[in-house]
């Protein structure tokens, strides 16, 4: 199954304070992994995983990177206007 979210949606979720933090949240929740699980996937502790997920400002274009292909997701989730997700 796939959720496609239009720029109106995400809009609308950014003004109910839903943020990108949110979004990485909900996909790493969504895949079944923890915080330890995605830290230790991508190379970093579960202590600085924790501060980027709150703050996806901090991430690298590399760890993103690292991010979408755990997550099963094109690394333009991050920067796209649509959200497209398998949850399948």
């Amino acid at each position: 199954m796939w959720w496609w979210y239009s720029q109106e949606f995400l809009n609308l979720i950014r003004e109910e304070g839903i943020k990108l933090a949110s979004i990485i949240k909900g996909l790493r929740i969504l895949r079944g992994y923890t915080q330890e699980d995605v830290a230790n996937a991508i190379g970093m502790t579960s202590r600085t995983y924790c501060k980027k997920e709150s703050n996806p400002d901090l991430f690298t274009i590399g760890e993103l990177r690292r991010l979408s292909f755990l997550l099963e997701v094109s690394e333009e989730t991050f920067f796209k206007s649509e959200l497209i997700v398998n949850v399948s």
